[in-house]
């Protein structure tokens, strides 16, 4: 029997049509990485691997600790988070979220690829923004809200929640300074104004609204994504959450 070991796929690998150069990041629920395809063109590939109830196989294929039903319960949950997600991205075509490019399985598990943005996060940033000599900081905050209240009203008339928008899921384009929306996977489809499919809480500390870090199961809507978008601002006006 093959011993799973604990970690992330190695650089070079190859997936699909995909050559991974490098690991981007790792949540809860995913590991993130930079990726080409067979035309050198970069992307981000989003494997579904939630920690805790997974491991790797010597040959990168994934498997349950246990079959417990927990655990089971657990892996279909992420699943169905993960297909939802790409749903969302294939849904939203607008310039300030990354464009859905593929999606497939191997592994025993999904994957998501997903157009690379050039740029940095608002929290590698802070309040160091990238303004030029014409422009103050005010002026380029200004210009960044406008922007993300657009792309929030384009989400929302989608019926869609992001329910995790922070500084780290804001990117700044290295081409235009224009802001880039990403990590969808806490999405949550609305119909009727009422949150369908909302198992599980997702929240930032100092950026997520109260509703979202009650237990009590409060109903969560468009407000919820509008404190926290809210909340980044204050975060880049005065250096603190």
């Amino acid at each position: 029997m093959t011993e799973p070991i604990l970690e992330e796929l190695p650089t070079a690998t190859q997936l699909a049509s995909y050559r991974i150069i490098r690991l981007i990041g790792c949540g809860g629920f995913a590991y993130t990485y930079l990726v080409e395809n067979n035309e050198r063109q970069r992307f981000v590939l989003k494997e579904l691997f939630p920690c805790g109830i997974m491991v790797r196989n010597h040959d990168g294929s994934i498997g349950l600790h246990s079959s417990q039903t927990e655990e089971l319960e657990i892996w279909q949950s992420a699943v169905n988070n993960f297909c939802t997600e790409a749903r969302v991205l294939r849904q939203i075509n607008i310039p300030s979220i990354p464009q859905l490019v593929d999606t497939f399985q191997a592994n025993n598990t999904y994957y998501i690829v997903q157009e690379w943005i050039l740029g940095e996060s608002l929290e590698k940033i802070g309040v160091n923004l990238p303004t030029n000599q014409r422009e103050d900081k005010i002026t380029f905050v200004e210009h960044l809200l406008h922007s993300l209240l657009d792309t929030l009203k384009a989400i929302h008339n989608e019926g869609i929640l992001h329910r995790d928008i922070k500084p780290a899921n804001i990117m700044i384009q290295d081409s235009d300074r224009s802001p880039i929306l990403i990590d969808f996977g806490g999405v949550r489809l609305q119909i009727g104004g009422v949150t369908r499919n909302f198992n599980e809480r997702i929240w930032s500390l100092g950026y997520s609204s109260p509703e979202q870090l009650s237990t009590q199961g409060i109903e969560q809507t468009q407000s919820s994504d509008l404190y926290s978008l809210a909340a980044c601002f204050y975060f880049l006006l005065f250096n603190t959450k």
